[in-house]
């Protein structure tokens, strides 16, 4: 991994050893225990930092990523798969130097069909290959007629994949769009050619590209098969951001073997052994902020937690209402969409798991782009995800006879929140016909009969994301990933010099990137280069 020195990401934060503390003495707190904040707080505790972590929750850790309980079976609320953790990628080496790469394992999602399409108006499902040029093939050989658009397609994305990737390695996916090119051009790491694309298509929508390529649009529904990743129409989404998650996760797809709830407690383990502390049902209302410095926080109990550092992964928007006398800020990035998530407890459904085992569905309704941006929640679906959480069940679970489904569809904050304004009753029957939309939904188009073998369900409206996580407009990935969003550099609170926001609002989602995003604020605190360190092999 490159870390670039100056003028780069987190530049104004001071090292932890000009404050003329030790190690022992230096106090870091956390708020949220979000992937990013997890990350580091392992980090920072391994190297013998005090480290406390303040999570609103009552009885979970990991935000997003956290899990969901059905009748004592993990769900994994937000994840289902990562890329970035093969052998020699960011992750697995940040597992490395934490020592936790044997505890933590995972397995590649099936080689030749890890991803499933199911598109109306084209027969049979599309089993999607891992790698982009069997992709690249595969759509040649079921549309031979856009030979020469598909192929044009892949050449672009193949050549972005090189500018994408040093845009991870170094961080810049922290900065804006101007500082994002000036590196590119200044890399002698990039070719040309690549630089040349980076800088026409850099404003681009994923549409512009595919109208560029001349595609039709079964063509373009299977090559954005799994929008849901993305929460955005083809129309918004950035083609650049399409280029960095769709090229990293088919560089490989894994899933830790023994579920995320056993990456997630591995990591808190680590925290907890290393003499830190995790604190739940710990609301922070206020940090406290004097002389251009922060001091510590207040919680909603009451509590107050002193702190030399404080790492937030509450939104840049949250963080600043938080800070009671700072006020030289501007944060006008827009939240991105959001989706609705059912988790669903099976029994005795047979053959689920292994029907689903390593691999994923992506449904939708027809040849035209699906609305993420204003669905109306209470019409039929026109895009669903569906996973299963093979990995998530222990051996009790298998021997119960259970199984579970995951599913996720586009939803629409504000018809949710209207919903929830009109009383309980009311919205306690918006969500009871959600349930019986995704049921009737799974029966129709895929599991014959399942109501018959439902023990457990649980519904997560992006209002209820909100009421639980404080995520802004009930959203999933921090600001949208059209290119206005992702171009700004989200302004951090540069003034206080010890206190920093980490959640994917500041940079892009995905757990990989959240692992990067410590590794460089970690960098910076402690002047430890991670990558350039064999430990632990």
């Amino acid at each position: 991994m490159r870390i670039l020195k100056k003028n780069k990401p987190f530049n104004w934060v001071l090292p932890i050893d000009t404050f003329g503390k030790s190690k022992q003495d230096v106090k870091v707190i956390f708020i949220g225990s979000g992937i990013t904040n997890l990350c580091l707080a392992a980090l920072l505790s391994k190297e013998g930092y005090k480290v406390q972590i303040l999570e609103s929750s009552k009885d979970s850790v990991g935000g997003h990523a956290r899990m969901i309980k059905i009748n004592g079976v993990n769900f994994s609320a937000g994840p289902q798969y990562l890329w970035n953790f093969g052998e020699g990628e960011t992750g697995n080496k940040i597992l490395k130097y934490l020592g936790l790469h044997k505890e933590i394992e995972f397995e590649k999602m099936l080689e030749n069909g890890f991803e499933t399409i199911y598109l109306l108006g084209i027969k049979d499902p599309i089993e999607v290959p891992m790698g982009l040029v069997k992709f690249r093939d595969k759509l040649i050989d079921l549309f031979p007629a856009e030979k020469k658009g598909i192929t044009r397609f892949f050449n672009y994305t193949t050549h972005l994949q090189e500018a994408v990737k040093y845009i991870e390695d170094a961080g810049l996916y922290l900065l804006d769009a101007k500082t994002m090119k000036i590196e590119l051009l200044k890399s002698s790491e990039i070719s040309l050619k690549t630089k040349l694309y980076g800088s026409r298509f850099s404003k681009w929508s994923l549409k512009k590209m595919f109208d560029f390529c001349d595609l039709g649009d079964k063509v373009r529904r299977v090559i954005f098969g799994h929008s849901g990743i993305f929460c955005e129409s083809e129309e918004d989404l950035s083609y650049i951001v399409y280029v960095a998650a769709t090229t990293s996760y088919h560089r490989g797809a894994w899933i830790p073997k023994k579920g995320f709830s056993h990456f997630i407690s591995s990591i808190c383990e680590l925290i907890t052994r290393e003499g830190g502390e995790i604190l739940l049902n710990k609301k922070v209302n206020k940090i406290i902020y004097n002389s251009n410095k922060t001091e510590g926080v207040v919680c909603a109990d009451g509590s107050k937690y002193d702190a030399d550092f404080i790492v937030s992964g509450a939104s840049p928007l949250q963080t600043f209402r938080l800070l009671e006398g700072y006020k030289d800020i501007s944060i006008k990035y827009q939240p991105s969409n959001s989706m609705t998530g059912a988790f669903i407890l099976l029994k005795n459904y047979k053959d689920l798991r292994e029907k689903m085992n390593l691999r994923n569905i992506w449904w939708q309704v027809g040849e035209a782009p699906s609305n993420f941006c204003t669905p109306d929640m209470m019409q039929p679906f026109e895009f669903m995800y569906i996973g299963a959480n093979n990995n998530e069940l222990s051996q009790e679970d298998i021997d119960r006879g259970y199984a579970g489904i995951i599913m996720f569809a586009p939803a629409n904050f504000e018809q949710s929140k209207d919903f929830a304004s009109k009383g309980k009753a009311i919205y306690i029957d918006f969500k009871i016909k959600l349930k019986e939309k995704f049921i009737r939904f799974l029966q129709e188009k895929f599991f014959p009969d399942i109501s018959n073998n439902i023990v457990g369900f649980k519904l997560y409206t992006p209002w209820d994301t909100f009421e639980e996580l404080g995520a802004e407009c009930g959203n999933i990935y921090g600001r949208r990933l059209n290119y206005e969003n992702v171009s700004m550099a989200i302004p951090q609170f540069e003034k206080t010099k010890n206190l920093f926001v980490t959640c994917a609002s500041i940079g892009m989602p995905g757990v990989a990137v959240g692992f990067q995003t410590a590794a460089i604020l970690f960098n910076k605190l402690t002047n430890k280069d991670i990558f350039n360190v064999t430990k632990n092999d």
